[in-house]
């Protein structure tokens, strides 16, 4: 059974337990590259709207590794999302600065980041390259909860190449510090942070970034 479509939830819901009150989930996963579509998740799931009193659910994605190869993907309902013992840190993977994507069953999506709300943790990894176009983004952040960012400029990498960068503008000289600044407030709501960790890091140059969180 494919737990991700929605129309395999509803044949067994509306077949097996159709005196059911309550249906709420929370499914994440890491994709070995392939392609998911997230509306077609989304629009599968759309008939527990109108099944269950106060219904709505959520899909994220982000990419977890400098190759934008494999994703994590996750899926939760608001109600399970109101469980906090169940949900709080479930954010285990960094996340892209410019790769997160969210879509739920909101029509507005200015509430969406009630999905987020006992999110008080996360990680976010940037790159130099920015991809997508901030225009592309949500309305509001999506987590406004985080009190605690722990901020990686770069990926872990051997000394010498990070001394050659130091000595090698060219290395940089396609990297927009404000843009990735505005990925990232609209991701976080950085007035509720009030801890912010930075792995040593020994590439000087990318220090722009972090002067643009602290102000």
């Amino acid at each position: 059974m494919d737990l991700i479509n929605g129309n395999n939830w509803q044949e067994m819901l509306m077949t097996r337990v159709s005196y059911l009150k309550k249906y709420d989930f929370h499914i994440s996963f890491i994709t070995n590259g392939e392609a998911r579509d997230l509306n077609q998740i989304l629009n599968s799931f759309k008939f527990c709207v109108k099944l269950y009193d106060q219904w709505q659910m959520a899909i994220n994605r982000w990419y977890i590794g400098p190759n934008r190869y494999m994703e994590h993907i996750s899926l939760c309902t608001l109600n399970y999302n109101q469980l906090k013992p169940r949900c709080e840190n479930y954010l285990q993977t960094g996340i892209i600065h410019d790769s997160f994507d969210m879509q739920s069953t909101n029509v507005s999506n200015l509430n969406d980041h009630y999905f987020h709300s006992n999110q008080h943790e996360i990680r976010i990894l940037t790159e130099k390259k920015t991809i997508r176009p901030v225009q592309q983004l949500y309305k509001a952040p999506a987590f406004q909860h985080v009190e605690y960012l722990l901020f990686y400029i770069s990926y872990p990498k051997p000394a010498f190449l990070s001394w050659l960068e130091n000595v090698f503008t060219w290395f940089n000289q396609n990297e927009d510090p404000q843009e990735c600044l505005e990925h990232i407030l609209h991701l976080i709501d950085l007035s509720k942070v009030t801890t912010l960790e930075i792995p040593e890091y020994k590439n000087l140059s990318r220090m722009d970034i972090i002067k643009r969180i602290l102000l």
